[in-house]
């Protein structure tokens, strides 16, 4: 047994849950199979680092972005000891990579029973299985949704919808911003047109592979799933499409497996999420999604777990948050009745973590789409965007439409980091709930579409005057919403007046439009049968005032 360093008190480990490593007799494994575990250290003694000389572990940016929002550094932030990852090293092993926010390494070993030796150092209080290779059976998990058949559309659609254009159209494209994909691989993203400005202008600032960390991320056997979400922030070509933030930075990080499905991913996640800490990054954006399905049966989670505080990959997700960066998700693909899931998943569960849910591109739920709440009850997803039938560029450089959460996430992160470049000294958490209190259902959300369809054009205004008695928006109260065949005006004044009502659609196209006698105490009907399915802003103004709210509109 290795001992720890002088002057250490031991410290005492109970035991192990291995019971997912019996159920696999990994002692009787072939020949050649390797083992993923991750090593929980007991603290951060006798490292070479100080709180007192952060550059030393912390870009200027991440540095910058905590002081901006007044985040103090913690111990969370130091890197693991050298020391201890030295003693670890006199064992047959690979140290992988290491975790500063939870304190842990996570090792690569050719020998099953390594496990019963580390758990008994005195500087380790666990040890987790996380994966071995050697399995053919694939995942049964549902991340990505097939591509759809391609039909007419445009591909700004997704953009006007959420009033991005608003944003855009002022010069708020994500210059400065800095977004982490932490995804599965990026096949032909260097290659290929409409992405190829990103490489070009230097604005690929790094990429990496936690998967296999000596491979690289765009070769064809990591696939294209992380391709076609950076093609939808980043993507751009003339004439055909342009993606949410096409002048952000980007950082490309590999965190999913696709040729199986275990829990050493979210080790992964935690991982990329640091290294997306020390670069600078501004946006996180996860267009993965973690509950049944795994390799391995035992490491599937129940409902119960989704409460934001128990999957390692949604801990992760909120330390990120808790340094100053806006962590996006996908909500998950298993909204259908047919699916016995139905809910959310991890790290979509966290409490800062901006979940994000489907519609198509009337503004109607995509069936698909995961449901809420959490399991301890908070709303759940947060907001909408566009997953069924969303534009993208794919790895032979043609622009076709998809489904699947993992395509209305990077609509929402992408938008995002423009309204930050918009308004550099408000914070994620500002910016979290300035879309939040922008979206359609908002203040009366629900489980199925959350807040509803976010507009990032009001969302500037909600940061900028968020400290006013009185928001300048000054959303009136529009039910039932989503509507059905009319829809009522509750404004609250309190005297009569003739106001005159414009809908128009997210296109900006008006569609109905009249004059109204308002009266203290009543409710005013407008009729909206003849309108089709999708998403509405509508403007109500009189000699004094204008005030605007959103609605949708269902078949």
């Amino acid at each position: 047994m290795i001992r720890c360093p002088e002057n250490r008190s031991p410290v005492k480990v109970t035991g192990i849950h291995m019971v997912l490593l019996m159920t696999l007799s990994l002692t009787a494994a072939a020949q050649g199979t390797s083992y993923r575990f991750r090593v929980q250290l007991t603290d951060k003694n006798h490292s070479n680092y100080s709180l007192e000389r952060p550059d030393e572990f912390l870009s200027g940016r991440s540095l910058d972005r905590r002081a901006r929002q007044g985040i103090s550094l913690t111990e969370e932030d130091l890197p693991v000891s050298e020391t201890y990852l030295q003693l670890l090293g006199q064992f047959p092993l690979r140290i992988l990579y290491t975790s500063r926010w939870m304190n842990s390494a996570i090792i690569e070993t050719a020998d099953s029973g390594l496990f019963d030796n580390l758990k008994h150092l005195t500087f380790v209080t666990d040890v987790t299985y996380l994966s071995h290779s050697g399995l053919n059976k694939k995942s049964g998990m549902r991340k990505w949704e097939d591509p759809a058949e391609p039909e007419i559309l445009f591909s700004d659609r997704q953009l006007e919808m959420l009033q991005g254009q608003v944003l855009h159209a002022m010069g708020y494209m994500g210059e400065g911003m800095v977004i982490a994909l932490l995804d599965a691989g990026f096949m032909s993203a260097d290659t290929i047109s409409g992405l190829d400005s990103l490489f070009l202008t230097g604005r690929i600032l790094g990429t990496r592979s936690f998967v296999e960390p000596d491979s690289g991320i765009f070769w064809a056997g990591n696939g294209s799933h992380g391709t076609h979400v950076l093609s939808i922030m980043g993507g751009d070509l003339p004439g055909q499409f342009r993606g949410t933030a096409p002048k952000a930075s980007y950082w490309l990080i590999q965190t999913e497996d696709i040729r199986s499905e275990y829990r050493i991913e979210e080790a992964n996640w935690l991982a990329g999420a640091e290294l997306a800490d020390s670069a600078g990054a501004d946006v996180i954006n996860c267009s993965l999604g973690y509950s049944t399905g795994f390799t391995d049966p035992g490491q599937n989670y129940t409902y119960q777990q989704m409460d934001g505080k128990t999957a390692l990959v949604t801990k992760a997700a909120m330390l990120a948050a808790a340094r100053g960066m806006l962590v996006v998700t996908s909500a998950g693909n298993s909204g259908s009745p047919l699916n016995p899931w139905g809910y959310i998943t991890a790290p979509a569960d966290g409490e800062k973590v901006l979940a994000i849910g489907a519609v198509d591109a009337s503004g109607t739920r995509a069936a698909f789409s995961s449901r809420g709440p959490s399991a301890d009850g908070r709303i759940k997803p947060d907001v909408m965007a566009q997953g069924e039938g969303t534009w993208l560029i794919d790895v032979d450089g043609m622009v076709r439409p998809g489904n699947g959460t993992s395509y209305s996430s990077p609509v929402i992160a992408g938008l995002s980091a423009c309204l930050w470049q918009e308004n550099p000294d408000a914070g994620a958490d500002e910016l979290l709930d300035a879309i939040r209190a922008s979206a359609s259902l908002n203040p009366w959300p629900d489980n199925l579409y959350g807040y509803g369809i976010p507009n990032f054009g009001l969302a500037g205004d909600i940061i900028t005057f968020d400290s006013r008695t009185e928001a300048p928006y000054n959303r009136g109260l529009v039910y039932p919403n989503p509507a059905g065949e009319e829809i009522f005006l509750d404004w609250g004044q309190s005297f009569s007046c003739t106001m005159h009502y414009t809908i128009c659609d997210l296109g900006g196209r008006i569609r109905q439009n009249a004059d109204i006698y308002t009266s203290p105490g009543i409710k005013y009907r407008i009729p909206v049968q003849s309108l089709p399915a999708g998403s509405y802003l509508i403007c109500v103004t009189s000699d004094s005032e204008t005030r605007t709210g959103m609605f949708i509109k269902l078949k």
